[in-house]
């Protein structure tokens, strides 16, 4: 079974790939294995631990009262930003813009996963360019960034 949420800056980005269609358990279930891990990561480098959503999978989700209610880490000490990438639906887009609002200016949405992982790297500087190793894990041809 493919892992659904792991890291993929280890103790600094959280990966979260839904369902397709989440039930109360499975985001109860999720969100106590990520404020699990944005404790420790948070306790070990003291920094701040974001979370990355692949909006591509997204499917059918509880409703928005359940979503915000559910989703605690959020609003945790140690959390960063919370990035939706990949939202197409406009009632995902909601739901995850709803569900920011426990930590007002923390949550982030975008149209590709490329645009969401480049804008992260930008806002917290302690990280490093996130989109080449996206792009390299994808497959895809990386020009080289050396100037001559």
């Amino acid at each position: 079974m493919e892992e659904r949420i792991t890291w993929f800056v280890e103790d600094r980005v959280i990966w979260l790939i839904p369902k397709s269609d989440t039930t109360i358990e499975q985001l109860t279930e999720d969100n106590a294995r990520t404020v699990q891990m944005i404790r420790a990561a948070h306790s070990l480098t003291g920094q701040m631990v974001h979370v990355v959503i692949d909006g591509n999978r997204m499917g059918k989700q509880p409703s928005p009262i359940e979503n915000r209610k559910m989703l605690t880490y959020i609003a945790k000490p140690g959390m960063g930003y919370r990035i939706v990438a990949g939202v197409g639906n406009p009632q995902h887009h909601f739901f995850s813009t709803y569900v920011g609002t426990l930590k007002p200016g923390s949550t982030l949405v975008f149209p590709t996963i490329n645009q969401a992982l480049s804008t992260l790297s930008l806002k917290d500087h302690s990280l490093p360019d996130l989109l080449k190793p996206y792009l390299i894990q994808q497959g895809k041809h990386i020009e080289s960034d050396a100037t001559t």
